[in-house]
């Protein structure tokens, strides 16, 4: 009935029109009670009607997340190593849909793919949104990519409200460009005799082109660039796999400038007014919280531990356990010592919940079911939102590995190899974040964080507060290397069980959806 009462009434004046809007507003409400929890539900905003919003924010991302994941160099599996040939497919493919979104886009010269929407005022600052085009090995879909594609959506969204909004296009004429609901639409191909409506604000969207680090082990490579913070001797000094450095990886992609062109792509930071990005959480909270979004609060720091022990190999059978200096049996207990630390610090009121301690390697020698081990070497990492917290827990746990060896007769050594400061998010980013997440017509539970939704797209009948979960990160972003130049913030995307580093990482489309829409309000308001 709802359908056919629609097109009942599409067959009516402009006056009807009006009375279409408001009866399918009302009708829309009701059915959203009766969808299955996952359903995205779009309504009339900032000039747009439901259909061309979810052709918008919903098809075309998804439709643009299918694309990418079949660009690899690898028939078998999903592999996008910086400047490799499916990298530079890639990038020409998503300069493409930028042009076709309305921005103007140009490649820097660390291959980061930039696009600018027009807007009416050059003075201001440009906000960013974005996040990186380059995968692991065996990657899965969206990490990364969810974030170029939803930036692109959010602000395609907002240059055709406002063509809407001025008069230069009208949502029948969008709807026809749609071909059956597959098509892209093209601002650029709309606007070819004009000029394309102006954003009140500078808007630009950036695809990173290396965060993984897959082919010169060294991350965040496209937004250190962004940020100033690659430099001439770096680029000889790194070297892949094959030998090759950077300075002659992109020397052979672009030529005898490409060194001055990438020391250049640092030129714009001064436009920039803060960075956002969007990304799947690679982790089970929002899942478990039933919640689609997230806003982060923070990038948790970092340390790196090698663990050295070294005690006597001896044969299994014959050494009497009494005269033993076996590293293991300490090893095992340092695993332990280790997770308890962080537990009961996990208990204390100090700690936020973001302390997490992990043994990710262990390495034993000689490594045979019959020799007690002379050797064995260990990882520890050791993350949180507290680096007061985090240095505290690594110190104690040397002080446990030192006493331990001393009472064992063993020889140890406690090797720091890394160490990161947490990186706070911005707290007005972030504010107008939680606002644009409030807005959106989702059916999850309820978190941890009030927000909220008046203005957005619950009508004036639910004007009401929505809680907005707040959460920290784990792992390392883009957000990370750009924080240090601009204020930055972090939406984080629902995935299933956590999973990101495989093929089977998945988002929802009606998940990318919501994180399309709450970047298209954070467009609109911010």
């Amino acid at each position: 009935e709802f359908f056919s009462f629609n097109l009942m009434l599409r067959r009516r004046s402009s006056s009807g029109h009006i009375v279409f809007i408001l009866i399918v507003a009302i009708v829309t409400r009701r059915w959203r009670g009766w969808a299955h929890p996952t359903d995205q539900v779009f309504e009339t905003l900032h000039h747009l009607e439901p259909s061309v919003l979810r052709h918008l924010l919903h098809t075309e991302p998804n439709n643009q997340l299918r694309v990418l994941s079949t660009i690899s160099d690898h028939p078998s599996y999903l592999k996008r190593t910086f400047l490799d040939a499916a990298h530079r497919r890639a990038a020409k493919t998503l300069q493409s849909w930028m042009r076709q979104a309305g921005l103007t886009t140009w490649m820097d010269g660390l291959a980061n793919v930039r696009g600018r929407a027009p807007t009416e005022d050059d003075s201001r600052p440009s906000i960013l949104i974005g996040s990186h085009y380059d995968t692991v090995v065996d990657a899965g879909a969206f990490d990364g990519a969810l974030g170029i594609v939803v930036g692109i959506a959010a602000v395609k969204a907002s240059i055709l409200s406002k063509a809407v909004e001025g008069g230069h296009v009208t949502n029948d004429d969008i709807i026809r460009m749609m071909e059956g609901g597959e098509a892209m639409i093209d601002v650029e191909a709309i606007f070819r005799d004009g000029v394309i409506p102006s954003l009140q604000r500078p808007v630009q969207v950036v695809a990173f082109s290396d965060e993984e680090g897959v082919r010169f082990q060294s991350t965040f490579l496209g937004s250190r660039a962004l940020s100033g913070g690659i430099t001439e001797e770096y680029m000889n000094r790194v070297i892949d796999g094959d030998g090759v450095t950077l300075r002659e990886a992109i020397e052979a992609l672009s030529g005898a400038r490409a060194v001055d062109d990438a020391m250049l792509a640092a030129a714009g930071q001064h436009e920039l007014g803060g960075y956002v990005e969007v990304h799947i959480e690679q982790g089970p909270v929002l899942e478990a919280a039933e919640e689609r979004l997230g806003v982060v609060v923070g990038v948790a720091g970092q340390t790196w531990v090698h663990v050295h022990v070294r005690g006597v190999q001896g044969h299994a059978g014959t050494v009497p356990m009494g005269a033993r200096r076996d590293p293991m049996p300490a090893v095992g207990g340092f695993f332990l010592a280790l997770e308890q630390l962080c537990m009961d610090h996990a208990r204390q009121s100090r700690s936020d919940g973001s302390l997490v301690c992990t043994v990710g390697k262990v390495e034993v020698w000689p490594g045979a079911s019959n020799v007690i081990p002379g050797a064995v070497n260990f990882t520890a990492d050791v993350r949180s939102l507290s680096d007061e917290l985090r240095k505290d827990v690594v110190a104690e746990f040397r002080r446990t590995v030192d006493d331990t060896c001393l009472q064992r007769q063993l020889e140890c050594e406690f090797e720091v190899r890394h160490e990161a400061g947490a990186v706070g998010m911005d707290a007005g980013l972030t504010d107008a974040l939680v606002g644009a997440v409030a807005k959106v017509i989702v059916d999850g539970s309820d978190s941890e964080e009030t927000a909220s939704s008046v203005g957005g797209t619950c009508g004036a009948s639910e004007q009401k507060q929505r809680k907005v979960i707040r959460m920290p990160s784990g792992a390392g972003h883009d957000a990370v290397a750009m924080a240090s130049v601009v204020p930055v913030a972090m939406l984080f995307v629902r995935c299933r069980e956590g999973i990101s580093h495989r093929p089977d990482e998945y988002a929802h489309p009606d998940d990318v959806a919501a994180a399309a829409e709450a970047m298209y309000h954070f467009v609109q308001d911010w």
